[in-house]
This record gives C-alpha cells, structure tokens and sequence, in this order.
C-alpha cells in the first residue's frame, strides 16, 4: 500500500526547483544574512528522506491494521463525501476514546481501496476488546467529486 504518498512521488521536484523566479529571489534575500544556510537542494533531500521514512513506517503500520478490518464483499460504485461521513457517524463504536477518524484510499485493480478508522485523541487506533481497529475496508469504483477534492492528491484525511 502506498498511502500518505502523493501521486507520481514527484513532490521532491516541486520542493527541491532552485531556479524558478520565487526561489531565486529567496535565494538572493538569504545571501544577504550572515547565516550560513544549506543550499535548497540539500534541504529538499533532506526533507524528502525524512517524509520517505514516516510515509514507510505509516504504509506499514497501516498494511497491518488493514489484516485486521474485514473487507466488505459489496464493491460500491461510487463513495460520496456525505456517505463517507455519514458512515463516521452512524457506526461510532460506542467508546469514550473515539475522537476523530481517518480515510485512506489506495489504488486496487477494481478502482480503491477505501478505508474509515476510529482515532482517539492521540490519533492511536480504538480497538475492541479482541484488539480489532473499528473500521471498515471497502473497494471503491471511484469517488464523487466532494470526496475526491478533500482528498486532494494524499491519501489521508483526518476527521474530526
């Protein structure tokens, strides 16, 4: 699974350009302190490296709870904003940890994998008492227009 990353992984580029006209002129505004500071591009590799390394611990952690939920057998054709939300609210396990929930998705030969989690306020995993995350995994066709803009480009939304 590849959630947190962007798609196309190209955001290094974006974040490492030293020659556009924005950048260049930051550039000449900083040559004039008296601070020595890394080139841009070594602090876009910098940066990159440390979101490579969270982005992979998350994709792991993540493909572990995901053993956990059950995948449902209806593949829905299209997943709403006000379905999705409507879900957070209308299956919120009864505890008194729940204080948000999360929405992941990941590409899967059929459209999306789709899944909704419940968070507490430390944004840990609220669990039954077998230690099974509540949530649900669904495969999705594709996503209404709503829910696709909240997404964006990630791959994560945290509700609250």
């Amino acid at each position: 699974m590849s959630f947190f990353r962007n798609k196309g992984s190209s955001r290094t580029n974006k974040n490492t350009q030293v020659n556009s006209p924005k950048s260049s002129r930051r550039a000449r505004h900083q040559n004039t302190s008296t601070d020595v500071q890394p080139p841009l591009d070594e602090l876009g590799r910098r940066l990159k490296g440390v979101y490579d390394s969270v982005a992979d611990e998350c994709a792991k952690l993540l493909d572990q709870i995901a053993d956990y939920i059950p995948i449902e057998k209806e593949i829905f054709q299209e997943m709403s904003y006000e379905d999705a939300i409507g879900y957070f609210v209308n299956e919120r396990p009864r505890s008194n940890q729940v204080a948000k929930g999360a929405m992941l998705r990941d590409e899967h030969p059929r459209g999306y994998l789709f899944i909704q989690i419940f968070l507490d306020r430390n944004n840990n995993l609220v669990c039954d008492k077998d230690e099974v995350p509540f949530g649900r995994q669904v495969i999705v066709e594709y996503f209404d227009d709503e829910l696709a803009e909240t997404f964006g480009n990630q791959d994560m939304v945290i509700v609250e």
